[in-house]
């Protein structure tokens, strides 16, 4: 049987699979490029020729050699030599991620990972995405160091709940320090303040419920499908809304603040010249806590008195 005939449709395939191995291989024969692509020598030097010819014409239609390749011809020598390619615009000049937006990405891709069960589908995935971030990243950038995430492994239960879409038997740990066995349906997990919290529904309570990660004591999955009723309600969009141990706290700050703690769901009480009342909830006085402490002199408590003392005697110690 007869070698097929060499048509155009090859050389198209040739030259939109050419510049990537170059890129990855260069410096590189002629022969071995040949061989990689199971083509003769001489389609190699036709599209070495087709490549460094390619161009964007200008205003009058001139088109300029070497002006989106380019390969080291005293290499090349007419083909006798090797390919290595020194230019090629169309992929150099890709927008990238600047060193601060590849940061900001990393951070939320972290937190998505140290939620995900280590030997789970999704943490692969999310690995494999973290790379090409990492890949796709503006060079030459100062390097910005993303600290990682660690979850609670009742949190790595819950994600692997949801994605199976199975119950969970937990033993929580109430703000009085009793534990509480509790049936729930998972729902969702969040990063809020630096510690983790799952929003589900709680079969004791027979409504929705927000548990903090680190005083879920044991976790672990039923073989019972979540009940559709439940996961069909809404999930509540703050994580703090109407939990069991909430703090309903009253605080001022400057308005440029506002942005910066929207996390929290602060709830407008009252606008000044320039500083807002706002009533938030929260978790835990270590929540709380933290907040003041992202926001070092910004953040004033008004109520209640227990929390305001807290604050202080933090702050007093800080200092």
């Amino acid at each position: 049987m007869s070698k097929p005939r060499y048509q155009a449709s090859d050389t198209v395939t040739l030259m939109l699979s050419l510049v990537p191995y170059l890129r990855e291989h260069s410096p590189v024969s002629v022969d071995d490029v040949a061989k990689h692509f199971g083509v003769e020598r001489r389609h190699v030097k036709n599209a070495i020729d087709l490549l460094v010819m390619t161009g964007v014409p200008d205003r009058n239609g001139d088109v300029y050699a070497s002006e989106m390749f380019d390969i080291d011809f005293d290499l090349y020598d007419e083909g006798a030599g090797e390919i290595s390619l020194t230019h090629s615009v169309v992929l150099d000049g890709t927008p990238k991620l600047s060193a601060l937006e590849a940061a900001a990405v990393l951070a939320s891709l972290n937190t998505m990972l140290a939620a995900a069960a280590p030997a789970s589908e999704t943490h692969a995935r999310l690995l494999t995405l973290i790379n090409k971030v990492k890949s796709g990243s503006s060079i030459n950038q100062a390097a910005v160091n993303v600290v990682p995430v660690i979850a609670p492994s009742s949190i790595s239960s819950a994600v692997t709940a949801i994605e199976k879409d199975l119950q969970m038997d937990i033993t929580y740990q109430g703000p009085d320090g009793k534990l509480q066995p509790r049936t729930i349906d998972p729902l969702q997990v969040g990063y809020i303040g630096q510690s983790w919290f799952l929003r589900a529904w709680c079969h004791l309570r027979s409504a929705q419920r927000t548990f903090r990660g680190d005083r879920i004591i044991v976790a672990n999955l039923r073989e019972d499908p979540r009940c559709p009723d439940h996961v069909a309600v809404e999930v509540a969009d703050s994580l703090f809304a109407e939990s069991d141990s909430d703090i309903i706290a009253t605080v001022k700050l400057p308005h440029w603040v506002m942005p910066q703690i929207a996390g929290y769901g602060p709830q407008v009480l009252e606008i000044l010249d320039d500083q807002v009342i706002v009533s938030i909830r929260f978790a835990t006085v270590s929540s709380a806590l933290t907040l003041v402490a992202r926001q070092p002199g910004k953040i004033t408590v008004i109520s209640p008195n227990s929390l305001r003392h807290e604050v202080a005697n933090w702050a007093s110690t800080a200092g």
